[in-house]
C-alpha cells in the first residue's frame, strides 16, 4: 500500500484526505483492501465457491 506525501505518480491522490476521520478511514479502507487481496490470491481453488 502506497501512502505519504508527496506521490507524483498517482493521478489526483492529492485531493484525498490523509488526516482526521476521513484520513482515518480513507487508510482503514485501503489497509484492508490490500489485506483482502492477499487473502484472495494465496487462497487455494478449494476455498471459492460457485455463486450462480
Amino acid at each position: 500500500m502506497r501512502f505519504g506525501f508527496p506521490i507524483m505518480d498517482r493521478v489526483g491522490h492529492q485531493y484525498f484526505p490523509v488526516t482526521g476521520y476521513k484520513g482515518g478511514i480513507r487508510l482503514l479502507e485501503k489497509i484492508l483492501g490490500v489485506l483482502l487481496d492477499r487473502a484472495e490470491r494465496d487462497a487455494p481453488e478449494e476455498k471459492f465457491e460457485l455463486v450462480y
